[in-house]
């Protein structure tokens, strides 16, 4: 769901916005960090010059990246710049919070 207050729009800044909501906020790498979990938002070119974003993988806890594409199942990538190319562009920035704690799914 879309944080109350926050522009809904597909520009890089709101995506931005809507993270920080979330308590995220920007850093320098995808470097792995102990206890750290860092998204990387990709954007490919828009018509004022500005990155419209386009795709967000999240780091796991072993260094790698996951993303979702489409419909279909996530991904699991070693390297964040995997996804650069025509349909995502390229990582426009990373931002990172301390890891939270992931509750295991319901059984079916």
């Amino acid at each position: 769901m879309w944080p109350h207050g926050v522009p809904r729009q597909e520009t890089i800044a709101a995506f931005v916005r809507m993270y920080e909501a979330r308590g995220y906020q920007k850093c320098i790498d995808g470097s792995l960090e102990a206890g750290i979990e860092k998204i990387a938002l990709y954007g490919i070119p828009g018509p004022t010059g500005l990155p419209l974003p386009t795709h967000a993988a999240y780091q796991l806890e072993n260094g790698n990246w996951t993303s979702k594409l489409g419909i279909f199942e996530d991904i699991e990538h070693f390297l964040v710049e995997k996804l650069n190319g025509p349909r995502y562009g390229a990582v426009a920035l990373y931002m990172k919070r301390q890891r939270q704690v992931r509750l295991p799914p319901p059984p079916h």
